[in-house]
């Protein structure tokens, strides 16, 4: 266990443009997006936002003073219920962009992981340092369940965090009454609160993906992509030809992270844990670490390619 920071250290170093870089750019084209937005000073179109029949907030096309004026005040008469629903959507369409590049990063990262290594024939060198192979495994799903989100995380807060401190400004420069009302730091840190727990939720109940991954990674000498798409096409497709039914293409989305994710803020923590002890989450557990250990066999007997 002691080599396992080693290990998670070099999958960072290697994987450093998806890992480190991609955020990075993604946060910068956040900004720049939203200071050009400011630097309009206008917001095109007609915005009409309904929260049940207490609340309307309902702007023309208008300078950013007016527009900032109609929304905040929008919010100053609401309910805090109906405000809350409003922070909750707008965090979750600032961190769903960034999921999406995460859970695609994850993706080509498990696909190429194992399978880059036979490629460039660098497992011969990887091969001749004691490092068993369960423990290169180990490193490769442990980066992809729990430091790329970790890492993903901490830049979504940032986003967060400076999109509102400079919308806050803008409507102090402009003499918006009530923007106070644009921080809400319970609200916030509930949000990332539960973002962060879905992430732990997921390394687990998605372990099939992430062992499927990681197994195809391991054993193909070609077309990686195709088999880890393919196959399950194919198994949906016999499914429903021999059947007619969809219980396995249903389970396949549930444990596939970005799929699995569309229902997550749905989510509560009682409802996490209620899965994490339910039998299809016994079932999953085992089909993932059978992948996993087919993962690290198909490692061990694996040559370059």
């Amino acid at each position: 266990m002691n080599q396992l920071p080693v290990l998670l250290i070099r999958e960072f170093q290697e994987h450093r443009g998806g890992l480190f870089i991609v955020p990075l750019v993604v946060i910068g084209f956040f900004l720049v997006m939203l200071l050009l937005s400011i630097m309009t000073n206008q917001v095109s179109g007609q915005v009409e936002i309904r929260f049940g029949d207490d609340t309307r907030i309902d702007s023309e096309t208008r300078g950013l003073s007016g527009d900032l004026d109609a929304r905040i005040n929008g919010l100053a008469n609401a309910s805090p219920e109906v405000r809350q629903q409003i922070y909750t959507s707008v965090a979750n369409r600032v961190s769903s962009p960034m999921l999406l590049v995460l859970w695609i990063v994850v993706f080509f990262y498990l696909l190429g992981t194992l399978y880059d290594e036979r490629k460039d024939r660098s497992i011969l060198f990887f091969k001749s340092m004691p490092v068993s192979d369960t423990m290169t495994v180990l490193s490769k799903w442990l980066t992809a369940a729990f430091v790329a989100p970790a890492i993903y995380l901490v830049a979504i807060i940032t986003v967060q965090v400076v999109s509102t401190a400079v919308i806050t400004v803008v409507a102090i420069l402009n003499s918006v009454e009530n923007w106070a009302l644009l921080w809400e730091p319970v609200s916030l840190l509930s949000h990332w609160g539960k973002l962060a727990l879905y992430f732990l939720f997921a390394a687990v109940w998605c372990l099939p993906f992430f062992g499927w991954m990681l197994f195809v990674s391991a054993f193909t000498k070609s077309l990686p992509f195709l088999w880890a798409v393919g196959l399950p096409i194919a198994i949906i497709v016999v499914e429903w030809m021999l059947v007619g039914g969809s219980t396995v293409r249903e389970w396949m989305g549930q444990h596939t992270i970005g799929i699995a994710y569309s229902d997550h803020k749905a989510l509560q923590p009682s409802d996490m844990l209620s899965r994490l002890m339910s039998v299809e989450f016994v079932i999953s557990l085992g089909v993932g670490l059978a992948l996993l250990y087919g993962a690290v066999r198909m490692r061990a007997r694996g040559d370059e390619i």
